[in-house]
């Protein structure tokens, strides 16, 4: 038999295939095999409780079940449209999504918002809010904080009927408030508003839907990347004339194939 030859080629991003070819001589015939192949030692990311256990939680403690279930409602990942009301009349929407898990050994909620379309072209939000429930207080901490624009944010959270009133001050010490409402299992109202005067008046909302109960932990994995902590060995079974596996992870994040084709 003469020599065997394959290439490997690069794995490409979104769980496209990895494709290889073998050649080899012999009788003339063709046969193709589906395998996957993980070389030994390649590092794979793990899901994220294997990825950042010691932030990640699967739900909320226990001995404060109840009362974390006022933000712990909105574990999970949502799509949303906003709108931004500026002091010159002027009007400027975005599209986002928002992802909201469980920290802390589930004493906490943390959540990302992420812009992905800003109408006045400017840069975009991707921030993160902790929120801490206090047994003590019987409120909730809320710390807000988004590099991307500098905006920094302190509140002090409660249940106010069947609304969650947010309430602090902006830099420059005017009263704030931020407000969830017409809460439901799968949509909310949110709304931000600034004391003017003694009026109330609203400068952004946002009218949020679900996506997915189950949050995917993608926004709050971002800044663990590339944190690299098992392999894992491809496990293989044949089908028809050839063979064929798959394993769940991946470097990129995403499930891969290698075809290899014998000629």
């Amino acid at each position: 038999m003469n020599s065997v030859f394959a290439t490997f080629f690069d794995q490409r991003e979104h769980g496209e295939e990895i494709v290889a070819k073998q050649w080899y001589g012999g009788a003339n015939r063709m046969k193709t095999i589906l395998i996957v192949v993980l070389f030994c030692g390649y590092p794979v990311l793990a899901s994220a409780q294997t990825a950042f256990p010691a932030l990640l939680a699967d739900g909320p403690a226990a001995q404060y079940r109840q009362k974390l279930m006022l933000f712990g409602q909105f574990v999970g990942d949502w799509a949303f449209d906003g709108i931004e009301y500026h002091a010159d009349g002027s009007r400027v929407t975005d599209k986002g999504q928002i992802e909201f898990a469980w920290v802390l050994e589930g004493r906490a909620v943390q959540d990302v918002w992420i812009e992905r379309e800003r109408s006045d072209g400017k840069v975009k939000t991707y921030g993160t809010t902790l929120r801490v429930y206090d047994p003590k207080l019987d409120a909730w901490h809320i710390i807000w904080i988004d590099p991307p624009t500098g905006s920094q944010q302190t509140m002090i959270a409660r249940k106010a009927g069947d609304q969650i009133v947010l309430e602090g001050k902006d830099r420059e010490g005017i009263a704030i408030r931020w407000i969830f409402s017409e809460i439901k299992p799968d949509s909310f109202h949110w709304r931000g508003e600034r004391l003017v005067g003694t009026s109330w008046r609203v400068y952004e909302e946002c009218f949020p839907h679900r996506i997915n109960a189950t949050p995917r932990y993608g926004a709050l994995i971002e800044s663990s990347k590339p944190r690299v902590t098992s392999t894992v060995f491809p496990t293989l079974s044949f089908i028809g004339s050839g063979w064929s596996g798959a394993f769940p992870y991946t470097p990129m994040g995403a499930p891969s194939i290698i075809k290899v084709w014998g000629l």
